[in-house]
């Protein structure tokens, strides 16, 4: 299942749902770098997983995250935010 919406604020929504199914558990999200082939979506997504996993904006995450892909792609995905 894709986490990119066809709507604003679709993808945010899913990322919400998942996260809240995997309280306490892991959360792999394969092929992770689709998130950078969308910039508009992918951007709003990416932002909204690093907020979740923002230790000192959740203290209470207790869900890992595992982001799966090609190294060269997920490099380009990882490289759309500084943080």
């Amino acid at each position: 299942e894709s986490l990119k919406g066809d709507h604003h604020g679709e993808g945010a929504k899913k990322l919400d749902e998942l996260f809240n199914q995997s309280k306490e558990k892991t959360l792999f999200i394969d092929e992770a770098y689709s998130l950078a082939e969308d910039s508009t979506f992918g951007n709003q997504i990416a932002n909204q997983l690093l907020t979740k996993l923002d230790s000192g904006n959740n203290q209470n995450c207790r869900t890992c995250v595992i982001l799966a892909g090609y190294e060269d792609k997920m490099q380009k995905m990882l490289s759309m935010n500084d943080g």
